[in-house]
């Protein structure tokens, strides 16, 4: 019996996990079917990355079971039993890691990471590139109708370009709105015959396209600026106190800008009413901000238009270190993806329809043509992946084959997975499929728009 591949085990939001990882890494190592364990830290997305080699006699799936003794919450297997060799396999996964740990004493392994990321030198890695683009009206109204609506965009650009593949920012800049529209986009191309520059696939945010589109409306009808508000809410659920003096009421915001907040509570204060708020910042942060009470929506209008009961209230002289962590928050909600996909498919046509319409829906996707480059984008994308789209039919192994691996060998519940290809509406490979381990099946016949409806139906509600 053959020796199976190297399992890789991936772990996010590893910080708050540290104290259980050397207890982990012992349970592990305890396992009589491992020769060898490599750890490493990928900074980018502050990604644990552990590869176990098999000792001979290991028998297939032992990287779940070797995941589920280590108790490590969070920690997912990966356990694809890929074509090529350990060397190459151990290699990939470990590419953007650093450090880089072989683990021969857990203790010490632990406490090399754990001295890494507190060490004051230590930094993240820098987020992808911004590049600012500024529109004028008759501009605008064009791009966004021939592109941007598309989920499309040229970048005009005479330095020096980011590599076609790489993630960039854009800072759109659109005429009557304060603050620049935030976005995700993946560079596609390079040269364009209006000039030199970049094309992008851009993944724009439900708020990013509200932004857009209300703008597009303006401009079209030529009505006052005063439709868009001073500064852009974005949605958000956080807890929140608010203080008058003598009393606290806690209640929930229900959207955030960077000068104000919308509180949904039955028992606001009164209209001009100076509060002291208390906000709770995802990770357990909290910070205080003077505000006032500048909206009250009661009873009456809540009925009668469908809107939230509560009060909207303005920031008042926010201190710059409060204001840098709000800004931060809106930021991330801003441009935050509605899902990351991986397409797996040979046939580029099909690849470039199906994912502009999943960019213009507010996707980032990433892209593969065969078996064996799915598999390298899976090591590199697993825990960041919301969606897996694959073809039956590709280069070097087979859709049914990747769904197995993934499923039964790899042990990987979590990651939703479509099949998309051609004869997928025969009763028999609908059921074979779905056997596999499939959520959902659909074939390549269907209009683009509807097969991107019924992926994103997939998708749980954020």
């Amino acid at each position: 019996m053959s020796t199976p591949s190297p399992a890789i085990l991936i772990c996010g939001a590893i910080r708050p996990r540290l104290d259980r990882l050397e207890g982990a890494l012992e349970r592990i190592a305890r396992r009589d079917d491992l020769a060898r364990i490599t750890m490493g830290f990928r900074a980018r997305d502050e990604l644990l990355v552990l590869v176990l080699e098999p000792a001979p006699g290991a028998e297939p799936g032992f990287g779940p079971a070797a995941a589920a003794a280590a108790r490590l919450p969070g920690l997912r297997a990966l356990d694809l039993a890929p074509s090529g060799s350990p060397d190459r396999l151990r290699d990939r996964a470990l590419r953007s890691c650093d450090p880089v740990i072989v683990v021969e004493s857990p203790k010490a392994a632990a406490e090399r990471l754990r001295a890494f990321l507190e060490d004051p030198g230590y930094a993240a890695a820098p987020p992808p590139p911004v590049f600012p683009i500024r529109f004028e009206p008759e501009s605008f109204l064009e791009v966004y109708k021939r592109d941007l609506s598309q989920g499309t965009l040229f970048v005009p650009w005479e330095e020096e370009k980011p590599a076609v593949g790489s993630n960039v920012r854009l800072d759109l800049f659109v005429p009557g709105d304060p603050s620049p529209v935030k976005a995700l986009a993946k560079v596609i191309h390079h040269g364009d015959v209006a000039g030199p520059g970049f094309g992008t696939r851009v993944a724009l945010s439900e708020v990013a396209r509200e932004r857009l589109e209300l703008t597009s409306r303006r401009l079209q009808a030529s009505a006052s600026s005063r439709e868009i508000r001073n500064e852009p809410r974005v949605p958000a659920r956080l807890e929140v106190a608010f203080s008058t003096g003598s009393e606290v009421g806690r209640a929930w915001t229900q959207d955030i800008s960077r000068g104000g907040v919308f509180v949904a509570t039955e028992n606001p204060p009164a209209l001009g009413t100076a509060v002291e708020l208390t906000l709770a910042l995802p990770g357990g942060d909290a910070v205080k901000l003077p505000a006032e009470v500048v909206r009250l929506i009661g009873p009456e209008e809540s009925a009668a238009k469908g809107f939230q009961q509560g009060c909207g209230l303005t920031f008042h002289d926010v201190s710059p270190e409060v204001r840098r962590r709000l800004e931060a928050f809106v930021e991330a909600v801003e441009i935050a993806p509605m899902a990351r996909v991986l397409l797996v498919d040979d046939a580029a046509l099909y690849r470039s329809l199906l994912g502009d319409e999943l960019a213009s829906r507010g996707c980032e996707v990433v892209e593969a043509t065969n078996g064996a480059e799915a598999f390298e984008k899976l090591v590199d994308e697993l825990f960041a992946l919301d969606l897996l789209v694959l073809d039956l039919v590709l280069p070097n192994t087979s859709g049914v084959e990747l769904l197995d691996r993934i499923r039964r060998l790899g042990g990987e519940t979590e990651l939703v997975i479509a099949v998309v290809a051609g004869g997928a509406d025969d009763p028999g490979v609908r059921r074979r499929v779905l056997e596999a381990g499939a959520n959902e099946v659909m074939a390549k016949s269907m209009p683009v728009k509807e097969v991107a409806d019924r992926l994103l139906a997939l998708l749980p509600k954020r």
